[in-house]
């Protein structure tokens, strides 16, 4: 089994850097040819269909995503079937209010709002997470890599024919999403039908509370440049997507790392060491995250100098407030997740609550003053609030150690952000990330992997009881 979790974080971190060095350079031309305010709509306008999808989708997938980790596969076909039975009709009717809505309001640009809206239906139809629990996650990898290139191509052959504008844009994105739905459909067909008729409902019957709850956890990082465009502050949003993008290739690691380990940690919830598989996760993720998060805060100017030209500079401390939300969203979701994934709700929703109620309502104190930086800070401070809150319940149900697992990622995250700053400023900030890389890579390998790689996974098997689960 600890060689099946290496094949898939293989199968993960290589299909995982073919899509975020594809929407890099994606990001990369479309910041190059747009204005900031173009930029922001954009985002704007892309971040509103994808949250309209996860509304449809969130709640049912993940209690389904649950339900199969521990499953035959027969049975976790019937799972599978039962959540995407719930999520369409939901996504048909939110894209249809959208587009009646854009109708009745008779907005600027109506044909890219229609667009933005219709990505809800594809982005429904999402399986991470499903096939993860089916250990079919190397499928899913390759369809996405595979959309993920089809829009890079989409962009690069609108950029040659000078035809790159935010309702090209839109449209890429939402054909390259409903081809991904589309070979996923295909999938699944050639899985077989489901055996059995199972009910979402009655594993939970607060359903659409759940999916709420969801969302919110979703939005604590994503719905901060949808709240800069009600507020008139489009060009903050061009910032926020430019920043938003470099945090996200830097949590690259991390979310490698949560789509491999959640069906054990659902195991575990259902009849392993639960505080065990926790501590080994949270470690995990504490040295994934950390050390690239202090090296993004010694490097953030530079960077987004380097790749996006001048104006970004401004982006600054709006990446390093992302940096930070990263931490606490990637290494705090690991609690909120074992609370789910024990039927903890209750718990569950308070820290997933407040959250989403901290970072709305500062995002709306800060941004009239402060406007990208402002809404990044938001984010960090309601991620951090999720986090402990969870952390702490989980503490109170499990004893579990929360300061236990930082000790180690902490040191290496101070050796990474000292090696970057040895590093001359004039020599250029591609050799001070370079440096920063290596002294992670020898750090990572003398605090955790030197045991070697071929140990990697064990523990956690061994803690979840995924082989007896499954």
């Amino acid at each position: 089994m600890s060689r099946h979790i290496r094949h898939t974080l293989l199968a993960l971190a290589s299909g995982a850097l073919i899509q975020r060095v594809a929407l890099l350079i994606s990001t990369l031309i479309v910041a190059r040819a747009l204005d900031l305010a173009e930029l922001g709509l954009l985002a704007i306008g892309l971040q509103a269909g994808r949250l309209l999808g996860l509304l449809a989708d969130a709640g049912p997938r993940a209690i389904a995503a649950r339900e199969a980790a521990h499953r035959p596969r027969a049975e976790a076909l019937a799972w599978i079937a039962a959540a995407r039975r719930a999520s369409l009709p939901i996504a048909l009717a939110l894209t249809a209010v959208w587009a009646l809505a854009v109708l009745a309001l008779a907005p600027e640009r109506p044909v890219f709002w229609l667009l933005c809206g219709a990505l809800a239906v594809p982005t429904a139809r999402d399986l991470k997470g499903l096939a993860d629990a089916l250990g079919s996650t190397r499928v899913e990898v390759r369809l996405e890599n595979l959309c993920t290139l089809a829009l890079l191509a989409g962009t690069l052959l609108a950029w040659r024919l000078e035809l790159l504008g935010a309702e090209m844009l839109a449209a890429l994105n939402v054909g390259s999403r409903l081809l991904y739905a589309l070979l996923g459909e295909l999938w699944l067909a050639r899985r077989g039908a489901p055996v059995e008729r199972v009910s979402l409902r009655a594993a939970h019957g607060r359903l659409h509370l759940l999916s709420i709850a969801q969302v919110a956890n979703q939005a604590i990082f994503s719905s901060d440049v949808i709240l800069l465009g009600l507020l008139g502050r489009a060009e903050a949003a061009g910032l926020y997507h430019a920043a938003q993008r470099i945090a996200q290739a830097a949590e690259l690691p991390l979310g490698l790392l949560a789509r491999a380990v959640q069906p054990h940690l659902a195991a575990a919830a259902s009849g392993g060491d639960a505080r065990g598989a926790l501590e080994r996760i949270v470690r995990a993720s504490a040295f994934l995250v950390l050390p690239v998060a202090a090296g993004g805060w010694v490097v953030a100017e530079p960077l987004l100098h380097r790749l996006f030209g001048a104006r970004f500079e401004a982006a600054a401390w709006t990446l390093r407030w992302l940096l930070l939300a990263a931490v606490a969203i990637h290494v705090g979701s690991r609690y909120g997740n074992l609370l789910f994934a024990r039927k903890e709700h209750r718990p569950y929703l308070r820290s997933i609550g407040l959250g989403a109620g901290l970072n709305l309502a500062l995002s709306l104190l800060w941004i009239p003053g402060y406007g990208a930086s402002g809404t990044a800070l938001a984010t960090a401070i309601g991620a951090c609030a999720a986090a402990l809150c969870a952390a702490i319940e989980l503490h109170r149900r499990l004893r579990f150690d929360v300061i236990a697992p930082y000790p180690r990622p902490l040191l290496l995250a101070v050796a990474v952000a000292l090696a970057a700053l040895a590093v001359p400023t004039e020599i250029g900030v591609l050799v001070r990330v370079g440096a920063g890389a290596v002294v992670f890579a020898i750090g990572l390998y003398l605090l955790e992997l030197r045991r070697g790689l071929r140990h990697v996974g064990s523990g956690l098997v061994r803690a979840s009881g995924f082989d007896r689960a499954s």
